[in-house]
């Protein structure tokens, strides 16, 4: 029996090479960690009571306290108003019924 020890790496530079990007692998997989984690914070942040604009009731707080005169009162109410009057926007389906029926092959 030989009493040399096996070496797995034939020098330090293999031995440095792999470390090197296991690192590298490890530092992708920690920063895509927090960065998901940071995303869906911000996102779940984001409005996060849906509420978008001023309603009518935020108005009449406004005219109340004095911050809106009777005629900003009025044009605000009525674009509110317009808005919510409007036709809804229609958007296409996302699954196209087929005019000509299914194909055959």
């Amino acid at each position: 029996m030989s009493s040399t020890p096996i070496i797995l790496a034939q020098s330090i530079g293999d031995v440095a090479s792999v470390l090197f990007w296991g690192l590298v692998v490890i530092g992708f997989v920690v920063g895509g960690f927090f960065g998901v984690k940071a995303l869906r914070q911000w996102l779940k942040s984001d409005d996060s009571d849906g509420k978008i604009g001023f309603t009518l009731a935020d108005l009449r707080d406004l005219k109340r306290n004095g911050k809106m005169s009777d005629e900003e009162f009025e044009r605000a109410k009525a674009m509110i108003l317009a808005t919510v009057q409007m036709p809804p926007i229609k958007s296409p389906s996302p699954v196209r019924p087929q005019k000509n029926g299914p194909r055959s092959t």
